[in-house]
């Protein structure tokens, strides 16, 4: 609790700005060192539900290399292209870093895309039938995007978000912007909460005691 406490009182509001403006791109090693230890948007609903205290998860949020899959590498190549499709859509969308916020040192997030109002991130599935892992037969956003969004949301201040689903025959198309769909999401507070405070539990209980014997 001290920890934390110390963190909320040094993470002013000006050095969160700085860090996310110089995470910009969200590959420089800042970037990285900054997300070590914490829990990501990304990785919110899997620690959310995790039981496990030695696993894959833990290791990767404490820094162990992951492989990055193909279609996180499709993401990686076609995310200008999307972006510039985004902008046709949404006026004044920029580029973002690393988003820390002093209520919630142990949490952080990075959008791939940023306006005054709301966060939108990018999914590049390879294949059609994977677009499910994403939106389901309803069209409803499934949980494990619907967490990384909401908690993007928190940690950027926005009350709205958008899930970019970018279908497989996008780069090969005369007209990509056919391939991009617009899922909205709206800040559900009972949601997130109940997300945060199960991730930030098994956090405390499975993370922060191994840092805590690192250092």
């Amino acid at each position: 609790k001290s920890f934390i406490k110390f963190c909320k009182k040094s993470m002013t509001d000006q050095i969160c700005k700085s860090i996310e403006i110089s995470t910009r791109g969200q590959d420089s090693s800042l970037w990285f060192h900054l997300k070590f230890g914490r829990i990501t948007a990304s990785k919110l609903f899997d620690l959310s539900k995790c039981k496990t205290p030695d696993g894959s998860l833990v290791n990767s949020v404490l820094g162990f290399k992951t492989k990055s899959t193909e279609a996180m590498a499709r993401g990686l190549r076609l995310e200008e292209r999307v972006v510039a499709v985004l902008k046709k859509s949404y006026p004044n969308v920029k580029r973002c870093g690393l988003f820390l916020n002093p209520d919630y040192p142990a949490f952080g997030a990075s959008p791939d895309a940023i306006n005054e109002t709301t966060v939108f991130e990018i999914k590049c599935p390879l294949k059609e039938e994977n677009l499910k892992y994403y939106v389901n037969e309803d069209g409803e956003i499934q949980q494990k995007v619907k967490c990384q969004i909401h908690l993007q949301m928190v940690m950027t201040q926005k009350l709205q978000g958008v899930l970019v689903l970018v279908k497989p025959k996008f780069e090969n198309s005369r007209n990509p912007e056919k391939y991009v769909e617009f899922h909205d999401v709206i800040l559900d507070e009972s949601f997130i909460t109940d997300a945060m405070k199960s991730s930030y539990k098994f956090w405390r209980q499975n993370i922060f005691t191994k840092l805590y014997e690192r250092f």
